[in-house]
């Protein structure tokens, strides 16, 4: 069993620097929600994971919509809710906001709830949505488990990068479908592989065979002078520690949400090897200028291309879902 490993190790060492002590601090506590919450309540520390990339951001948006500069959003609504301007929405540990403000700025939706565990997150939100003077958009610090639903209210459903932090995914599919108006639909942008990202070997040697086609100035860690040399599935103890709810049931989604809703449509987005080959290293990306990153970003894309046309499950998808109607 996976319990303790190196990797933990330098993970450990680089989130002292990125976040300080006060974060290691707010994990002594066996409440596991504030454990959660604190992962969750810093809204302005950074780090170096594969999605501060803009080449990352724009690769997912064409896996998704064909369009580079074109996010899933956009692609929604253009897609299947360009007709309607009176569409509720729920988005489900929403953040700060910002891709719910986007939409609340669209003129398609007559209503927007984003709920959110964190605190901090709820309050920014609602800062923004203020200062822009929208009047459909609402956020609240709630729980999905617990918060109230409106049955048959909502036309969408949205979950971004969320439900792979809940248990109890049958739970979670049953509210959903109550809460979804009749041919609503359950939007879903998330992580659907190993829970609490226990990686295969074959999937391990294969993220590990792509660090040595990358330069070593380019696999300098994010905040110290190491270079990244091996990749290891995250300890279970860290796991545990760090994030209870992290890729907690990921694995349970996908046959959940199958067996529940009609598939309409599905797509691998990426994220498979790369989200663990570029962790900490990923600042050496992102700047605009650096031709020799942009390469070598180029050859780890048609690598992961490359393994995802092997694989017919991803740990990364995009799917529309639509609500089974009820027999008579």
């Amino acid at each position: 069993m996976n319990l303790f490993n190196k990797g933990d190790i330098w993970e450990s060492i680089t989130k002292l620097r990125q976040r300080g002590i006060g974060y290691f601090l707010s994990k002594a506590t066996l409440n596991e929600k504030k454990r959660t919450k604190s992962t969750f309540g810093q809204t302005h520390k950074t780090g170096s994971n594969w999605w501060i990339i803009p080449e990352v951001k724009q690769r997912e948006n064409i896996k998704i919509s064909g369009d580079p500069g074109k996010t899933f959003d956009v692609y929604l609504a253009e897609k299947y809710f360009h007709k309607n301007n009176k569409i509720r929405l729920l988005s489900v540990a929403c953040g700060t906001g910002n891709r719910e403000i986007r939409m609340a700025e669209s003129n398609l939706f007559e209503e927007i709830h984003g709920i959110d565990l964190s605190d901090e997150f709820i309050r920014e939100a609602n800062q923004k949505s203020k200062a822009k003077k929208l009047v459909n958009i609402h956020f609240k610090q709630a729980d999905f488990y617990s918060f109230k639903i409106r049955k048959d209210y909502y036309d969408i459903v949205l979950f971004h990068s969320a439900l792979h932090h809940f248990k109890n995914i049958e739970h979670i599919a049953g509210r959903v479908n109550d809460t979804l108006k009749d041919e609503g639909y359950l939007i879903l942008n998330e992580y659907v592989g190993k829970n609490r990202l226990q990686f295969t070997k074959a999937q391990l040697r294969t993220m590990n065979s792509l660090l040595p086609g990358i330069p070593p100035a380019l696999r300098k860690r994010y905040l110290t002078s190491s270079t990244k040399k091996k990749i290891y599935a995250p300890g279970l103890l860290r796991m545990i520690i760090s994030d209870p709810s992290e890729a907690v049931e990921s694995e349970t989604i996908l046959p959940v949400i199958h067996e529940n809703f009609e598939i309409i449509e599905e797509k691998k987005t990426g994220g498979d090897l790369l989200m663990m080959v570029l962790k900490d290293i990923a600042h050496n990306f992102a700047g605009e200028n650096n031709h020799e990153a942009k390469r070598v970003l180029n050859e780890l894309f048609e690598k992961e291309d490359d393994y995802l046309d092997k694989i017919d499950t991803a740990d990364f998808i995009f799917g529309v879902y639509k609500k089974k109607m009820k027999r008579p």
